[in-house]
């Protein structure tokens, strides 16, 4: 059942809030535990700021001999697999979730037998950086991951995507641009984050929600300590570390607004500006 239709999409924040402690370890434990509640509070940017243009963009046909491959490299939830899902579903391809950490790929799959989570994923645990697989994709896909990597990093992520492609395969993405090259929340930033959480928890049935109010707002501060983003400042920056990896780049800027302000935070759903990209391997 995917998280666009679901009618119960706090289960997700249920099961990453008892998966987290034991299942990621200590430097995302915090970020992945509640996330998910974050993003189901609207105070999360998740994919579905963009889902218009993922729409658009996602379909990626595959051949008469075989089917459509694609990876979505790096997630925080379901989410993005679910949005995937749901748009390249006449395609029945083949989708692959990777991430370093177990809780967000163990988050895609079904969660018993009866779970109607259908297709599954099928998920890898390991460091893209790292990554390869003999048969290529067709589609590469995220949502505000590359300004996950500080700046050394991103370049070894472009040339792996590129590699990781098959020839003619496409990467679709987005990122935020800040003038930041590192953005973390201070003292000030976590505290009205508490706030917002405390305030958007009041509307919420409790019964749904993965814990008390008070264990969901004391977890707000390891939230916000595991919390590092290091964006882009230009629409340039974005296209060279792509093209400087082989691929070539069609983007726009767009405008993601929001009731949180400019500034709220490292991936909140703050108003602020995002590349969205299409970066193409040579066929």
């Amino acid at each position: 059942m995917s998280a666009m239709t679901d009618d119960d999409p706090w289960r997700i924040a249920r099961r990453a809030w008892q998966l987290a402690p034991t299942s990621c370890p200590p430097s995302c434990r915090g970020y992945h535990r509640l996330w998910p509640t974050v993003r189901l509070l609207g105070l999360g940017a998740g994919p579905d700021r963009h889902l218009d243009w993922f729409r658009r963009q996602l379909p990626s046909p595959g051949t008469a001999a075989r089917r459509p491959r694609i990876l979505v490299s790096g997630l925080a939830d379901p989410a993005m697999f679910d949005l995937v899902r749901t748009i390249t579903d006449g395609e029945q391809p083949e989708i692959v979730v990777l991430d370093r950490c177990p809780t967000p790929v163990a988050l895609c799959q079904p969660e018993s037998d009866e779970d109607d989570r259908e297709p599954p994923a099928a998920g890898v645990v390991a460091d893209v950086l790292d990554h390869t697989d003999p048969q290529g994709f067709d589609l590469i896909t995220t949502h505000s991951f590359v300004s996950q990597m500080p700046a050394e990093g991103r370049s070894l992520l472009a040339v792996r995507w590129h590699d990781l492609l098959r020839p003619g395969g496409r990467i679709v993405t987005n990122t935020r641009l800040a003038p930041a090259t590192r953005d973390t929340f201070e003292d000030d930033r976590t505290a009205r984050l508490r706030g917002a959480v405390d305030e958007r928890l009041a509307a919420i049935d409790p019964s749904l929600l993965p814990a008390t109010r008070h264990e969901l707002l004391d977890a707000v501060d390891a939230y916000a300590a595991s919390v590092t983003i290091h964006p882009l400042g230009t629409t340039d920056e974005v296209r060279s570390l792509f093209e400087d990896a082989g691929l070539t780049v069609d983007l726009r800027v767009v405008r993601a607004g929001s009731t949180l302000p400019a500034g709220a935070g490292p991936g909140t759903a703050q108003t602020a500006d995002y590349v969205e990209l299409v970066a193409t391997r040579p066929a």
